[in-house]
Order: structure tokens, then C-alpha cells, then sequence
């Protein structure tokens, strides 16, 4: 009897360590921003400690990307957590880093370039939403990400990627939106075909959008 009730302490007992042991493997891997894009990832662990020490106080990036571009400068760009969730939409801050001089390789010349992290005057929003059809993923995800300058509700954001998901000829991904001073919405796309970017500028007509202009960026 004593050998049977050991036998079972025992066995609590590991179990026990398993779980604590796939806990902290998961925290872990939350703990490590996802890396995106061709200048992101060229980042060590070392890298992604010494920028995050330029980050305001509390701030941990679940995302850094840079180089999904035609024309950049060697920017990375740290994705804060979201500060506002529906089950339709997520929303959060960006932060624009500078990174020191020859760090990263493939971007723009860049003059002055600083030998150490910079954090620059460029932050931003973000909307993120899930796959379509489906709930969002648990797991952190780069997917379905929208670079945003300009007030936009969430209904707003709602309505235009209808709006473009509703045309056939714009197949791929919103990717970034912004909105002038006279309400005209301009878009970026990444066509499906992975070649150059869809520009277009619509406006708003009653409860739609109407398109105003469009144009193709080729990456070439």
C-alpha cells in the first residue's frame, strides 16, 4: 500500500513539473517578438535586447518588422500590444526604431546614420484582423496587419475592407490605409501575385465607397 501511495505522489509530482515546465516554454516563447520581413529578420537576440532598451518604460513589442518594401530605409518597426479588441478587429501603437549604422543590410542609404538605437519621432497605429471566416488565432500572428495614419472607427475600418475585399480585381492584402484632410482614403495593396503594390484613393458616397483613382507600383 505505502509503495502504491508513493507511486502516485510520485506520479502528481512530475506531472506537476511537465506542466510548470510547458508554462514557462510558452512564456518564453510569448516573451520573443515574432520577426518579419527582410531587415527584421537579420536581427540577433542580442539585437532585439538592445533596441527594446530604447522602448518607453513597460514596453514589449509582440512584432518587429522591416523590409516588406519597394524603397526603405533599414527601419525596424515594433508592433505594442493591442489596447483595444473586438472579435472582429484588434487595434494598437507602433513604434519606428532606427537601428546603428551597418547593422542591417539591403536598405536605403541612410545619412547620419547613429551607432546605436534610435527611437524615432514616427509612431503609429495598427489594425489587425482575423482570418476570414474565422476567430483569431490564440497564438500571436502577423497575418491580416493594416498600417494606419488618420482617425478612422472601427466601423470605418470595418466598411473599407469590405470594400476592397469586394473587388475582384484587388486580390491580395490591405496594407496600409490613410485618410487626407479632405476625407479621401488612400490604400496600399499587396497584390496576391506578390509583385509591386495597388494604390488607390476612394471616398466615401452614402453608406459605400467609390473609387477615385488607382495605380500599380511595380517593385522592378
Amino acid at each position: 500500500m505505502n509503495r502504491r501511495i508513493a507511486c502516485v505522489v510520485l506520479a502528481v509530482f512530475l506531472w506537476g513539473l511537465t506542466v510548470t515546465s510547458i508554462r514557462a516554454r510558452a512564456q518564453r516563447a510569448t516573451d520573443v517578438p515574432i520577426l518579419q520581413g527582410n531587415f527584421a529578420v537579420q536581427l540577433s537576440p542580442q539585437d532585439i535586447a538592445n533596441l527594446e532598451r530604447v522602448l518607453p518604460q513597460g514596453a514589449k513589442p509582440w512584432l518587429l518588422g522591416g523590409g516588406d518594401c519597394l524603397l526603405c530605409e533599414a527601419m525596424i518597426t515594433a508592433y505594442l500590444p493591442p489596447i483595444s479588441e473586438t472579435a472582429q478587429l484588434r487595434r494598437g501603437r507602433v513604434l519606428v526604431l532606427q537601428p546603428p549604422a551597418g547593422l542591417i543590410k539591403g536598405g536605403m542609404p541612410t545619412r547620419n546614420a547613429p551607432t546605436s538605437w534610435v527611437l524615432t519621432d514616427k509612431p503609429g497605429l495598427y489594425a489587425q484582423l482575423p482570418p476570414v471566416g474565422q476567430p483569431f488565432d490564440p497564438a500571436p500572428s502577423a497575418k491580416n496587419l493594416i498600417g494606419i495614419v488618420g482617425d478612422f472607427s472601427d466601423a470605418d475600418l470595418l466598411s473599407i475592407v469590405g470594400f476592397v475585399r469586394s473587388n475582384n480585381r484587388w486580390t491580395g492584402s490591405l496594407e496600409h490605409l490613410s485618410r487626407d484632410a479632405v476625407g479621401v482614403v488612400q490604400l496600399q495593396i499587396h497584390p496576391a501575385s506578390g509583385r509591386g503594390r495597388l494604390l488607390a484613393r476612394i471616398r466615401r458616397e452614402g453608406q459605400s465607397w467609390i473609387i477615385i483613382s488607382e495605380s500599380t507600383v511595380s517593385a522592378e
